[in-house]
């Protein structure tokens, strides 16, 4: 299947990209008008509002730009699972540009979804939170490299669902999910992302 890098939410990077011009716009003006007033508060909190949120849309320029060069990869998995069973992930990317890669990590996860309702009498108000933790149930990792244009990368790992975990499970404050997680590992950049959901059925494979 043709999978797509994961990426910070788009009203995410809109909400920071906003705030960045802001930032550099009040901070440029409280600066400014520091250095006329020979205010030295107004000059450090124009400082301080440049430096903590003009840094936020270079540094996904950045991301965006990497992940171009990068490229999407093709990962080739089975869906669908029984308690029990073997996964099989390859993994294939061809490059048009030069990358490195330090290496690839392929996690399974089991995530576990929870949602807490409370009424609080005073206010008579009811709060809902939820509260979601991944698992890692394997992890298995492969070296890379650095590729040409026209190289390719493929990469096959083993994982398997253990018999005596709990099988996917979905209700309306609960729920259980299977992922497989992979992590592309760049030389001075974060990490690149893909998060690939898998079914695992409430039945026994004859392997366990």
């Amino acid at each position: 299947m043709a999978t797509h890098l994961s990426e910070t939410p788009k009203w995410l990077q809109g909400c920071l990209s906003l705030s960045g011009l802001f930032g550099l716009f009040f901070g440029g003006a409280m600066l400014w008008s520091g250095i006329r007033r020979e205010s030295g508060v107004a000059m450090i909190i124009g400082v301080l509002f440049i430096l903590l949120t003009v840094p936020w849309p270079i540094y996904f320029a950045l991301v965006k730009r990497a992940r171009a060069r990068l490229g999407d990869p093709e990962i080739t998995l089975k869906e669908t699972l029984r308690v029990g069973e073997s996964l099989s992930v390859d993994y294939a990317h061809n490059f048009s540009r030069a990358v490195t890669i330090n290496r690839l990590i392929v996690q399974l996860l089991l995530r576990e979804r929870v949602t807490y309702r409370s009424y609080d009498h005073q206010t008579k108000r009811t709060t809902t939170r939820t509260r979601i933790h991944d698992h890692v149930i394997q992890e298995v990792e492969e070296p890379a490299g650095s590729f040409l244009p026209g190289q390719s990368l493929h990469r096959h790992f083993n994982l398997r669902v253990p018999p005596e975990s709990m099988h996917s499970f979905s209700v309306r404050h609960n729920r259980l999910q299977w992922l497989v997680r992979i992590k592309i590992d760049l030389p001075r950049q974060p990490d690149a992302l893909i998060t690939l959901p898998i079914q695992v059925l409430p039945e026994m494979a004859s392997e366990a």
